[in-house]
């Protein structure tokens, strides 16, 4: 199955899952545990289908962790420190994102840590983004260590993969 195939499939797979507030905590709760050992990180605000990150980004500024969300600046994505989550608006651009209204932005080589969204991951830690490559392109650029947050649906066999494509280190699903 081609990307755009799977992308739809796992579009509607996920609009189907009936049960993401209780799954999510089941995955917050490991992400909280990974990222003690971690002090920059990036994650994202989450949209309605994709696994809740709002009590993660307040858990981990709580404990003191620097916080930061990504912007779509035309064709490339950027991350900004936050303060808390009255940093953030919802854009006017085409994936209704909450985005930091901050201008603290990080150099992609100060992050410890970037947990991912993604449609779907396989079993080789392969991403499957939403097609424009927005997170490939930031994650060349950097060292982090990569983790992928998904619920268990969207784990697949494997994703065919292009050289332009990052793996994550490590996938988490409940």
């Amino acid at each position: 199955m081609d990307k755009e195939e799977l992308r739809e499939e796992i579009k509607i797979i996920i609009d189907n899952i009936n049960d993401k507030e209780e799954r999510s905590k089941r995955i917050e709760d490991k992400v909280i545990n990974l990222a003690k050992d971690f002090y920059n990180i990036a994650l994202y605000a989450s949209m309605e289908s994709e696994v809740a990150t709002l009590n993660i980004i307040n858990k981990l500024l709580e404990m003191g962790k620097n916080v930061y969300l990504p912007k779509i600046e035309g064709d490339i994505i950027s991350f900004y420190k936050i303060a808390s989550v009255g940093d953030l608006v919802l854009s006017k651009g085409k994936y209704k994102i909450y985005e930091p209204v901050t201008s603290n932005l990080v150099n992609p080589s100060d992050l410890d840590l970037i947990i991912c969204p993604g449609l779907a991951f396989d079993k080789s830690n392969n991403r499957l983004g939403r097609g424009k490559g927005y997170y490939d392109k930031y994650l060349a650029k950097t060292r982090s260590y990569k983790v992928g947050i998904c619920f268990k649906e969207q784990m697949v066999d494997s994703i065919e993969v292009t050289p332009n494509d990052i793996k994550m280190d490590l996938v988490i699903f409940e």
